[in-house]
This record gives C-alpha cells, sequence and structure tokens, in this order.
C-alpha cells in the first residue's frame, strides 16, 4: 500500500514537472515564433517599401522637370524651328531672330533635338541646316545626325500620334505635348505640336535625350530606369507612374539586392529564434530529465527504507517476543530450579540475539 502511495506522488511530480517545462515552452514557441515571423516579414517588406517610395520620388520630380521642359518649348515661336525664316515671317512679331538661335543645337540638356515636319512630310532639324557662319555644337550635331534617319522613318507614326486640330491663323501656338514613339525599335518621348501657318499645316517637336534621363537616374540612391508604362509586374522592381499629355510612362526603381539581403537577414532571425528555442528546449528537456531521475531514485530510496524498516522490525521482534515470553514465565513464579535455570539462559541467548540484529541495523 505504501509502495503504491509513492508510485502515484511520484508519477504526479513527474506530471507536473512535465507541465512546468511544456507550458512555457509552448508559450514560447507560438508568441516567439509569432514575433520572428512578423519581424522577418518586416524586414523582407522594408526594400519594397523604400522602393516604393524612391520611385513615387523620382517620378513626381522628373515629371516637374518634363513639364517645365514642356511649358518653357511652348513659348518658342514657330519660325525658330527653321534654320532661316522666310523673308515674310522674318519681320512677324514671332520671329526674333533672322537665324533660328536652334540651329547650334539644344541647350537644354534634356532636350536631344528640334525638328519640324513640313506640310509635304518633309522633316527637317534646325542644327542640321547648312548656314555660312554658323558652328554648331559637334557633340549635338553629332547626335542629330544619328537621329535624324529614325526621325524620317517615324514621320507618319508622328502625324498618327499627335491628331492634332490645326492651330488658328493668327499663329497663335498651342502647347507642347508629349507623346510615345517608336525610334529605330526603342521607345522614345517626343513633345509634339500642330502649327498652321502660310505654307499650310506642319509639326513642331522635340526629343527628350535618354541619356540625359539615365544620367540623371544614376544619382538615385537605388537602380532605376524610365520607360513607357507596363502592365507587368515585377515583385522586385517598384513603379513610380510619370502621367504625361498623351502617353503614360513610368519610373521602375530595381531593388533586388537589398531584397536578397533582407531575405538573408529574414532568414537569419527566424534561425536565430529555432537555434535558440532548441537549446532552451534541449536545457529544460535535460533539467526535466535530471529531476525525473532524481525522483526515480528517491522513490527507490524510500521502497529500500521501507523494506529496510519492514525486515528489521522483523528481526527485531523475534528476539523480543521470546524475551517477553520468558520474562512472563519468571514472574508468575516457577517451583522448579531447574526450569528457571533453563529459562535464565533462554532469556541469555534472546539477548545475544537482539544484541547481534542491533548491531547489524
Amino acid at each position: 500500500m505504501n509502495d503504491v502511495r509513492i508510485r502515484r506522488r511520484t508519477l504526479v511530480a513527474i506530471a507536473l514537472a512535465l507541465a512546468a517545462v511544456v507550458v512555457p515552452g509552448s508559450a514560447w514557441l507560438i508568441v516567439g515564433q509569432n514575433a520572428a515571423r512578423q519581424q522577418a516579414t518586416e524586414i523582407r517588406e522594408e526594400p519594397r517599401r523604400r522602393g516604393e517610395a524612391v520611385a513615387r520620388a523620382l517620378a513626381d520630380r522628373l515629371l516637374g522637370r518634363l513639364e517645365s521642359i514642356r511649358d518653357a518649348e511652348s513659348q518658342r515661336p514657330a519660325v525658330q524651328f527653321q534654320a532661316h525664316p522666310p523673308g515674310e515671317l522674318a519681320e512677324c512679331t514671332c520671329a526674333v531672330h533672322d537665324v533660328s538661335p536652334l540651329v547650334t543645337g539644344p541647350q537644354d540638356p534634356f532636350t536631344e533635338a528640334y525638328f519640324e515636319i513640313d506640310p509635304s512630310g518633309g522633316l527637317s532639324l534646325p542644327i542640321l541646316e547648312p548656314l555660312s557662319g554658323v558652328d554648331p555644337d559637334p557633340d549635338r550635331y553629332q547626335r542629330a545626325w544619328e537621329l535624324a534617319p529614325s526621325l524620317r522613318s517615324a514621320v507618319r507614326d508622328i502625324r498618327i500620334s499627335l491628331e492634332a486640330e490645326a492651330a488658328p491663323n493668327d499663329l497663335t501656338l498651342p502647347a507642347f505635348q508629349w507623346h510615345g514613339i517608336d525610334l529605330d525599335g526603342q521607345p522614345r518621348l517626343v513633345a509634339l505640336r500642330g502649327v498652321t501657318s502660310e505654307r499650310g499645316d506642319s509639326i513642331q517637336g522635340f526629343v527628350l535625350s535618354a541619356s540625359a534621363v539615365r544620367g540623371w537616374l544614376a544619382a538615385a540612391e537605388l537602380p532605376a530606369r524610365f520607360g513607357p508604362w507596363s502592365d507587368e509586374s515585377d515583385p522586385r522592381v517598384a513603379v513610380g507612374e510619370v502621367p504625361l499629355d498623351c502617353t503614360r510612362w513610368e519610373v521602375a526603381v530595381g531593388f533586388e539586392p537589398a531584397a536578397v539581403e533582407a531575405e538573408a537577414r529574414a532568414a537569419a532571425i527566424l534561425s536565430d529564434f529555432w537555434r535558440s528555442f532548441s537549446i532552451g528546449s534541449g536545457a529544460a528537456l535535460l533539467a526535466i530529465l535530471s529531476l525525473v531521475v532524481l525522483i526515480l531514485s528517491t522513490e527507490r530510496q524510500a521502497r529500500e527504507r521501507a523494506r529496510f524498516a519492514a525486515s528489521a522490525a522483523h528481526e527485531l521482534r523475534t528476539p523480543l517476543a521470546g524475551l517477553r515470553l520468558y520474562g512472563e514465565m519468571l514472574r508468575d513464579g516457577i517451583d522448579e530450579p531447574e526450569r528457571v535455570v533453563r529459562y535464565a539462559e533462554r532469556i541469555s541467548e534472546e539477548s545475544e540475539r537482539l544484541s547481534r540484529v542491533v548491531t547489524n541495523v
């Protein structure tokens, strides 16, 4: 019965010890894992948020830059798109010089070349028109010369893209509008306006310098490119929209290196949690195992003590019973001397036996 109670107490103690480890460990696993996952998610999302912020800021700044160029060029007299304005227009209030200032090339680095498409469909670039005494900038001249063939091939597309009503006969100029066209298979941004004069309806425009925009974007904190709007999404690219007049372009910012680094940091956080949890759980299990061993050892010692007590009681009970028996006989009085002597001898033997038992104990 005592063994059963001891085993029961042992099982209860082991169960309580296991609960003391399992309950906090489970709470640590749930709470710690969720916290680590949340932190890892925030780290993974950080490059995208940063890329989106950079893309929006670049798109807004670039849109402002393009709008300022368009507004400034919209004030330019129409006759300046001709290298040498005709005599009947030279005295017009719109013509301030006999020789157009555009023959030396664009002054704004974002403008690559000016051009005009006459009513017959012929294309001319002021900087490419030969004029005595005028020396255009060699680099601007070279860029215009390289651009002229692709512009001539795109005259039809430019006319279709413009689709503008003719300007009034009083030479009131419409504002330039941004259009996207293909030049030699590459999407380019051009500003176009329709002009009506005695010669008929013509188209004037200028081409945005792709190299200048790339150089401007190169100063951004993340790699960025400028191009037509794309409906395809890339998980490693953030997009800022540049809504222009007649076309839709975007600034795409790549953040793949930052995303790869963030993924490594997020994986390290999760790995650190599982390492800490494994070490802590292992230490707790080792402690509970040691406690179980200690409890089982204590139980075994208790059983041994119980068996020892029972054995000692049995060994002590036998000589004590003999001493009590012969003592009671002598107390009752015996007339036979022989029996007295025999009982005394038995008491002496039982005393010696009791002495041995006590010594063994």
